[in-house]
């Protein structure tokens, strides 16, 4: 059985920022981490940072188990 497909998406700190009627100064503001969840292979914890903003990504489908190919050679 081959395992379900995947689509990685990537938004960038803006599109965040918009989707949520957020400013990069309101998530700024935040007391605590935001978490960005799931994390995938985004850049946006690097961007987020650039700025000062205190933020963590996680993503469950990293915890496996998973049947991904050998790609060491």
């Amino acid at each position: 059985m081959s395992p379900p497909a995947t689509l990685i998406t990537s938004r960038p700190l803006d599109e965040h920022c918009q989707l949520f009627g957020l400013t990069r100064s309101a998530i700024g503001a935040v007391p605590g981490p935001v978490l960005d969840c799931p994390g995938g292979a985004a850049d946006l914890v690097a961007e987020a940072r650039e700025p000062g903003i205190r933020v963590v990504a996680a993503d469950p489908a990293y915890a496996g188990p998973h049947n991904w190919p050998d790609c060491s050679n």
